[in-house]
């Protein structure tokens, strides 16, 4: 006899959790689609496992795109300031 299993489960006595080998990153969580586990990604990220994170904002100056609360942001070096990391911050000098 075969096992029933609930959704996100397979095997013969449903021991496979389909979500467990998948690797959502950038706060994606696994969802079961069509007996496949799929990443279901946040706005702002792409890729299979949401690695890809696309940053509306221009960061410059080597500002690193960040999202805080679902909001693009600008993660600005030492000596820049600004929503685009575009300001010198003088007071650093």
């Amino acid at each position: 006899p075969s096992c029933l299993c609930n959704d996100g489960f397979a095997g013969e006595h449903c021991e496979i959790d389909l979500c467990g080998q998948t690797n959502c990153q950038n706060g994606g969580f696994c969802q079961i689609q069509n007996k496949v586990p799929i990443c279901q990604c946040p706005a702002g990220t792409l890729g299979a496992n949401c690695e890809t994170v696309v940053c509306p904002n221009d960061c410059q100056n080597e500002g690193i795109c960040m999202f805080v609360n679902n909001i693009p942001m600008c993660h600005c070096k030492d000596g820049f300031i600004g929503p685009n990391c575009n300001v010198k911050d003088n007071c650093k000098e």
